[in-house]
């Protein structure tokens, strides 16, 4: 499966659920790297990997009963998905 054999209301389907992750596992990135005397800033590639790799996305999509995108996430190529969510999040840099 593709990035772009996905509809536009699915992508932002999948962004929607892509940034509740963020939100959920984003502030504790962000201090940790602060505890560890780092600027607490991710580039936009390193926010959609952390949100693809911390396994929470197909629970999201699971929980929001998504199973169409739930089949993406499962299936599809990490680079498939990296594209599908490169929109839903257009900062370069994501931090405070």
């Amino acid at each position: 499966m593709n990035a772009k054999d996905l509809t536009k209301e699915q992508k932002d389907r999948l962004g929607r659920a892509a940034k509740s992750v963020w939100d959920y596992i984003g502030g504790d990135c962000l201090r940790a790297m602060e505890e560890c005397g780092e600027k607490p800033i991710l580039p936009r590639s390193q926010v959609i990997e952390l949100v693809v790799d911390a396994d929470r996305l197909p629970d999201e999509l699971g929980r929001k009963k998504e199973s169409d995108l739930l089949e993406f996430v499962q299936f599809a190529k990490y680079e498939e998905i990296v594209k599908a969510l490169k929109p839903s999040f257009p900062f370069a840099r994501y931090g405070w």
